[in-house]
Parts: structure tokens; C-alpha cells; sequence
């Protein structure tokens, strides 16, 4: 596994590396059947062993990496039913998060979704799958922050966790980078309609996944040993 992750600042290590890797699940940096390398991290990051090694157990106890042996340990991949069950559990949270987030805006908030949208809309001029993805999840995180809903955002990010490298293999098979309704979703927040926020999350999750499931089953996807 070689992959760019985010370098590490002072403070604590094994927190840091843990988060470091999260955001890679969740934006699809790491994909299905990756190994991870725990020695290769260490250095990429500038650190031991010890912190990566604990981060790396949290996400196999998170069941986000799945531990074969000591010694082989990867990203798992996602059966369709299981992807599909994730969709739908995002479709009722990510509308609340997006009902909250219609209440709370204010235009700092609205800000940060524009330049999610403008960020995605350059990656998808310049057929960059890795920051289209990063983008597309960014931008749905972010309505959980702005609806201040702490509780909730730690479990989406969970789901992400799982379902993050899934939809990036997605669009690395040719799927598009989805973000057909995110105007909607943003011109909803606009206008403080609650109810019309979460109706468009929920187009654009299931839309999205149609495109996601048509993409994956177009093509499988072999297990990587990076």
C-alpha cells in the first residue's frame, strides 16, 4: 500500500495517526483489498511503530480494516447488500443532519459549501476521481457539523469508514462523481427550508448509489496487495 496520507503534527501520535487514517477510509485514499503496511506508515508519517500499530487495531475493532493474521491486515471489501444497507441508513441520517444544518446556517457555512461544490465541480472537469471523491464526502460531512449534531457525526463518520473506499472504487471503474443534487441540497440550506434539505440528501444518496452499484457491478474490482 502506497498511498499520500496527511503528516502528523506535535501532540498525540497514536490519536493523530488514527484520524489520519480515518479520513483516508472515508475519502476513498485506501481502497477495497488494500494492505496495510504498518512499518510503511510509521515512516510515511515520521513516527514509530507503536502509535500506527494501536491506530490500526482501533479501526479493525471500529471494523474498518479487517485483521486476517497478524501480519495481514487490509481494507475489506463491501458486498452490495451491505453497501445498500449503509446507503439507507445515510438516507435517514444524513436528512436530519441536512434538516439541522438548514436551521443553522449561516453564511460562513454556506461559504464552506460552495467552495465543496466549486472544489468538486474542478475535480470532475479534470477527471480526478481520488479528489471528486474527497470532495463529494467533505461536503456531506459537513452538514453535520453545521447542523451541530456531534453525536450524529461520529456515527456517519463510522458508515463512511466503511462505505468510503466502496464508492471510490466505484468511480475509479468509471463511475460518475456524483453531485447531481448538491445544488439543490445547498440552495435548500439557503433558504432555511428544512424539509426540502433533507428531501434532496436523500435524492442525491440514492441516486448516487444507483450509479455507484451500476459502476461496481460493471467490473469487479481484484484484491490488492499494494
Amino acid at each position: 500500500m502506497t498511498v499520500k496520507l496527511a503528516s502528523l503534527t506535535t501532540g498525540n501520535l497514536g490519536e493523530q495517526t488514527y484520524e489520519v487514517l480515518v479520513d483516508a477510509l472515508m475519502k476513498g485514499v485506501l481502497h477495497a483489498g488494500d494492505r496495510i503496511r504498518i512499518a510503511q506508515i510509521a515512516s510515511q508519517l515520521g513516527t514509530s511503530i507503536t502509535p500506527v500499530r494501536d491506530a490500526v487495531l482501533r479501526l479493525v475493532n471500529d471494523e474498518a480494516l479487517v485483521m486476517r493474521n497478524a501480519r495481514d491486515i487490509r481494507v475489506p471489501s463491501l458486498s452490495a447488500t451491505q453497501y445498500i444497507e449503509i446507503r439507507n441508513i445515510r438516507m435517514e441520517l444524513e436528512g436530519l443532519a441536512a434538516e439541522q444544518a438548514a436551521r443553522n446556517a449561516t453564511a460562513e457555512h454556506i461559504s464552506t459549501l460552495e467552495k465543496l461544490l466549486q472544489d468538486n465541480d474542478r475535480a470532475i472537469r479534470k477527471r480526478d476521481h481520488a479528489a471528486g471523491t474527497a470532495a463529494n464526502q467533505a461536503f456531506h460531512a459537513q452538514l453535520a457539523v453545521i447542523g451541530e449534531a456531534p453525536i450524529l457525526r461520529q456515527v456517519l463518520r463510522r458508515l463512511w469508514m466503511r462505505a468510503g473506499p466502496f464508492i471510490s472504487d466505484a468511480y475509479r471503474r468509471g463511475g460518475r462523481m456524483l453531485n447531481e443534487h448538491h445544488d439543490e441540497i445547498l440552495e435548500a440550506i439557503k433558504a432555511k427550508d428544512p424539509k426540502r434539505a433533507r428531501d434532496a440528501v436523500r435524492r442525491d444518496i440514492l441516486e448516487g448509489s444507483n450509479a455507484v452499484l451500476a459502476a461496481t457491478e460493471a467490473k469487479p474490482v481484484r484484491s490488492r496487495t499494494g
